[in-house]
């Protein structure tokens, strides 16, 4: 199993409409998110949000504009990292414009869709619910893309015009109606 280097990157691709293409992730941390990945080996944070959005969702990035970044307890399925105790992440956050078609990858993704910046923030109300012990399943079970953000659930147009908008968090499950306080 690798060990954690506690560097990772996130990078928002959004559309004209404000939506950020987000999917579910199929592997270990579950939930919902953009383009993400540790930096490992790529060099510099830059490399690695343009080798993550190529793996993740077969775009190719035209810029990256720098948002915001800092250290945040996260799961992680690799061993604790040196530079921190657990599974802390000094995370760098992008927005990017991009280009290509989108090929999302199977091994890493499911259920690629854009959100609108309201369905975002139920998003990460439940994410901040679940860090609180508020619920206690962080389902990646989605409901309807079209009941949540408004798309038709076919991804199309990923170039980027809008400003950042912040997306993370986990989805809930039709039989969980617990709410954050």
């Amino acid at each position: 199993m690798k060990t954690c280097d506690n560097t990772s990157v996130g990078i928002v691709i959004t559309d004209h409409q404000g939506r950020c293409l987000m999917f579910d992730r199929a592997t270990f941390p579950p939930g919902t998110a953009p383009a993400a990945g540790h930096i490992d080996d790529h060099g510099t944070a830059e490399d690695a949000a343009r080798a993550e959005v190529e793996e993740e969702l077969g775009l190719t990035v035209t810029g990256l504009t720098h948002v915001t970044g800092g250290w945040r307890d996260n799961p992680c399925r690799r061993l604790p990292g040196a530079r921190s105790t657990g599974h802390r992440h000094e995370w760098t956050v992008y927005l990017a414009t991009v280009t290509g078609d989108l090929t999302p990858s199977a091994h890493e993704t499911k259920n690629v869709r854009w959100i609108a910046p309201d369905a975002l923030q139920e998003l990460a109300d439940r994410t901040v619910a679940y860090a609180r012990g508020h619920i206690t399943t962080p389902s990646s079970r989605p409901r309807p893309a079209s009941s949540r953000c408004g798309c038709s659930g076919s991804p199309t147009s990923p170039r980027s015009t809008s400003a950042p908008t912040t997306c993370s968090g986990w989805t809930s499950s039709p039989d969980d109606r617990s709410t954050p306080s």
